[in-house]
């Protein structure tokens, strides 16, 4: 596990220096000097410092974080105030770039590499099978009073085997080893729960599935000629859906469990939109169809990731979500380090190009002192004709530098509360 730990922190330090390193190159091209690269966030100690040419690297106690340092941010810079080397003397456009490039490398890098993941590896998908048949429950019916039962008990074909005190045993526990008893050619038999308490009765149709010859351990691969891929989708989610949608007839590919050959099975059922099986699902990986596919569908894969990460944050700021569900760093990498080491190193690498993607889009955010702001102050600029007035710029990134401090300490203690306790 430790090994796993020190995998997944590499990876997420690779995502920041990443990042840095974007903004140190797009500084380099414009002509801006770099006077220090920092790697971690430079409130503690500092861990190794070396001076290589103009620019001093420094390594921080405190890995999370990086910047980059320009003449501009420090008063004692010996740049002259009119130099090109400086960061504000630069051209809007350059100023841009220089200010995207971090976004614009974590992007790519994400994006690259999934496309190298499943590519490598294949797509993760789930492959649905079916545990084995059940019953079908009918709606309530109403009864008549039987005063001289005392228990609920259960009838097969008018034939009561035993006595049962609760529908929940029965439904849970029961049902599926009662299946042998029902003859597979017979659709006309019922199972009925005869209630005295609530005047109620219950039929269960044997199920559907076992009549037409089902009885567990099949791979679903289309329903109705329709293929089940699972490539980037819920295929649990599709394969119920797709059967709530058949009416009283389906059709299923299977393919057998013993014999591995392929076999179709139509469904009839008297309930529609229910045959009467228990799902189950095992993870796979398929091979990418094409590169092209690979490409295209991980741009879509990434943005729903980036569109449910905002919806998440949204659903926290409206009080519909626990804000205590944030993860942090500590919790991405326990996270990620459990992957590795229950599931192999392509699913720490994926949790790891969706980090980068977010780590994009976050950046992307109008927020002091992310890089959104910049370009904010950027376009302002552009379209007044004059920057906007230095003083008001860092007073408002030392305000948003210090409200996200304060919500790095909330993160990284709902992290260690939430992952050691």
């Amino acid at each position: 596990m430790l090994t796993s730990v020190v995998i997944m922190l590499a990876l997420v330090s690779a995502l920041i220096l990443a990042h840095e390193l974007g903004h140190f190159w797009a500084a380099k091209w414009a002509g801006v000097r770099v006077e220090r690269f920092g790697f971690g966030l430079p409130m503690g100690p500092t861990l190794w410092r070396k001076k290589f040419g103009q620019t001093e690297y420094c390594l921080h106690l405190l890995l999370f974080g990086g910047y980059v340092a320009f003449p501009d941010d420090s008063p004692e810079s010996t740049i002259a105030a009119d130099s090109t080397e400086r960061f504000e003397n630069q051209s809007i456009f350059n100023r841009a770039v220089i200010a995207s490039a971090g976004i614009i490398v974590n992007a790519i890098m994400g994006w690259g590499l999934m496309i190298w993941v499943l590519l490598a590896w294949g797509v993760p998908s789930m492959q649905i099978g079916i545990e084995h048949p059940i019953a079908l429950l009918q709606p309530k019916q109403t009864l008549s009073s039987s005063p001289e039962l005392s228990t609920p008990y259960l009838a097969i074909n008018q034939q009561t085997p035993a006595r049962w005190q609760s529908h929940a045993l029965l439904a849970q526990e029961l049902l599926t080893p009662l299946l042998p008893m029902l003859n597979p050619s017979d659709t006309v038999q019922t199972l009925v729960i005869i209630d005295p308490i609530g005047k109620s009765q219950q039929i269960l149709y044997p199920s559907p599935a076992y009549v037409a010859g089902i009885t567990g351990g099949e791979k679903i691969l289309a329903i109705n000629n329709e293929p089940i891929t699972g490539y980037f989708s819920e295929p649990l989610l599709s394969v119920t859906k797709a059967i709530s949608k058949s009416g009283n007839s389906v059709s299923l590919t299977l393919q057998n469990p013993k014999t591995g050959a392929t076999e179709v099975r139509t469904v009839k059922t008297p309930v529609a939109g229910k045959i009467g099986i228990q799902l189950s699902s095992e993870e796979v990986f398929l091979t990418a169809p094409s590169l092209w596919w690979t490409v295209t569908r991980t741009a879509t894969l990434l943005g729903s990731v980036v569109i449910q990460n905002f919806e998440a944050l949204g659903g926290m700021v409206s009080g519909q979500i626990d804000a205590s569900q944030l993860a942090g760093p500590v919790k991405i990498i326990d996270t990620g380090a459990k992957l590795i080491a229950s599931d192999g190193i392509q699913k720490g690498l994926i949790l790891t190009a969706i980090i980068s993607v977010i780590l994009a889009v976050m950046n992307l955010l109008p927020i002091p002192p992310l890089d959104g702001c910049h370009l904010l102050y950027l376009l302002i600029e552009a379209i007044k004709g004059s920057p906007v007035n230095r003083q008001f710029q860092e007073r408002l990134s030392q305000l948003g530098f210090v409200g996200m401090m304060a919500l790095m300490v909330f993160i990284l203690w709902n992290d260690i509360r939430t992952t050691f306790f």
